[in-house]
């Protein structure tokens, strides 16, 4: 008697362990960032991320710069929403009643990426250095998003 009990227990065991759900999250599973930095020093940015949706998601954003221009989502205009620190695209129309894998590009332009820095400002406002310029590009990437991403690649290409 006392061996069916444990073998009953491990066959309960065993199925729990085979049967239930593997336990996932709404995530994204690649993110694909290409950057052409154009002559005049504007920064043309275009996002591919393959999104894994758990559940339906009424309400999914993305993140890009607060001086972001022209915000295109799958080639046509996006809404975008001041929040924070960034501004939030709005990609409810992907996530609205879906479950599932899908992919979305996002494209902006930032301008002015590019600049010429002095380095040593503060020496050469003293009258104790000559300027030391250096180009300087600031492109910020996803700052405010709010699922994990599990593999990234960053593209820039130069003038």
């Amino acid at each position: 008697m006392k061996r069916l009990v444990v073998l009953l227990t491990l066959c309960v065991l065993l199925a729990g362990v085979f049967c239930l759900p593997v336990s996932a999250e709404t995530a994204a599973t690649q993110v694909d960032l290409q950057c052409t930095v154009t002559s005049e020093g504007d920064c043309l940015v275009t996002a591919t991320v393959n999104l894994r949706l758990e559940a339906a998601l009424d309400k999914l954003t993305y993140p890009v710069p607060l001086d972001a221009k022209n915000i295109t989502v799958n080639g046509s205009n996006a809404a975008a929403t001041h929040y924070a620190s960034a501004l939030q695209v709005d990609l409810s129309r992907i996530s609205k009643g879906y479950v599932g894998e899908a992919s979305v590009r996002i494209g902006y332009t930032l301008p002015g990426a590019v600049k010429i820095a002095t380095l040593n400002q503060a020496a050469v406002d003293a009258g104790k250095e000559k300027p030391n310029r250096a180009l300087l590009l600031t492109v910020p990437l996803l700052s405010g998003f709010e699922y994990p991403v599990e593999a990234m690649n960053f593209t820039i290409t130069m003038p």
